[in-house]
């Protein structure tokens, strides 16, 4: 069965950017530095998942992004799109994610982001 949500964890930097364009595949820093070969978007199916990571190899990862600038977690709405998976604990898909598919955005204690963002409607 296809999830219909999934966590995607990025810098609070890049929020503005994809509350107006989305999220975009792409091979950045992070992906290269884990090993992955294919533009894809990456998400967690379960918050368990999302908080393992981040507590681990995640964690490590973002390490400099967390005492810069911080961490966003997005819900987002993956309903009707093309999920891989190579791990139980990994989603991917390899189109873009439309803003209109962020369901919400928390920190990394899972409260509601009280950072400044632009006003759009979330779904």
């Amino acid at each position: 069965m296809q999830p219909k949500t999934g966590l995607h964890v990025t810098s609070a930097e890049n929020l503005n950017s994809i509350l107006s364009c989305g999220i975009k595949p792409e091979i950045g820093e992070r992906s290269r530095a884990t090993g992955e070969s294919r533009p894809r978007v990456y998400f967690f199916p379960s918050r368990e998942a999302c908080d393992t990571a981040l507590s681990t190899w995640l964690g490590d990862a973002f390490e400099d992004v967390v005492e810069e600038d911080g961490l966003v977690i997005l819900e987002v709405d993956l309903a009707g799109l093309r999920i891989e998976s190579d791990a139980p604990f990994e989603l991917a898909v390899a189109e873009v994610i439309e803003p209109t598919r962020i369901i919400s955005v928390m920190d990394e204690s899972w409260a509601e982001f009280a950072g400044e963002f632009p006003l759009i409607e979330l779904a």
